[in-house]
């Protein structure tokens, strides 16, 4: 026989002690731990917990809604920002198309007037060159 089986049999005799003194389950087996080794935690035989469910401190339960709380607002704030980053997208591709158009239609005009002007001084010249003439001598007649 080992020492290990040893232990365990001298353990198993001290919990059927403590078992039959009237000590429940959990008290027995700590109690046994600790006449056996003299000590339970460090041996990592900490006696189990019973299975009722742990009571929440106050103070606990109001930082988890508070933190909740924080949560669900930086979630919305993080989709407002989404959608502003969107809109602000959009926004800038309808001002560039606006520029991009104005631009466009600048140099139409710049084009047309390109174009009125060297039709006035090739052929307009000797009709508006008549035409001024006239009136000059129209205003000799006065």
């Amino acid at each position: 026989m080992n020492i290990f089986d040893k232990f365990q049999r001298l353990l198993q005799q001290t919990y059927e002690a403590a078992l039959t003194d009237g000590s429940d389950e959990s008290t027995a087996s700590t109690r046994a731990c600790l006449e056996t080794f003299g000590r339970v935690s460090r041996l990592g035989m900490q006696p189990p917990r019973g299975t009722r469910s742990a009571r929440r401190d106050t103070y606990t339960s109001e930082l988890e809604q508070k933190m909740k709380s924080m949560q669900e607002s930086w979630d919305a704030d993080r989709e407002r920002i989404t959608q502003l980053e969107q809109s602000q997208r959009e926004m800038r591709e309808a001002e560039l198309e606006r520029i991009r158009r104005f631009e466009e239609s600048q140099k139409q005009m710049q084009d047309f007037i390109a174009q009125y002007m060297a039709g006035q001084q090739s052929g307009g010249q000797s009709s508006q060159g008549g035409a001024g003439g006239s009136e000059t001598h129209d205003d000799d007649d006065e």
